[in-house]
């Protein structure tokens, strides 16, 4: 699971329930240019995570929940170099 830090969540990595949970820094945003950040910043975490999980604990599936679901970008990657 990959997801943002937030409060009661900020360690960057825990194990619950067999479930790996990696959390990135969280942008906080205002104004239009402070969401472009957050998306790109946040994209760009998602990205950096997905490639460190995939080489440590491979995946078969990447299910993406996050508004505005800009996380198919990542898991676009995987189905062009798989």
């Amino acid at each position: 699971m990959i997801c943002p830090k937030g409060s009661g969540a900020t360690a960057s990595y825990e194990q619950l329930d067999g479930i790996h949970i990696y959390r990135h820094p969280l942008t906080e945003a205002r104004g239009a240019a402070g969401y472009l950040l957050e998306y790109i910043t946040a994209l760009f975490f998602e990205f950096c995570l997905a490639v460190w999980i995939s080489i440590r604990h491979g995946f078969n599936v990447i299910h993406a929940c996050n508004p505005p679901d800009t996380i198919f970008l990542v898991a676009g990657f995987f189905q062009v170099v798989r």
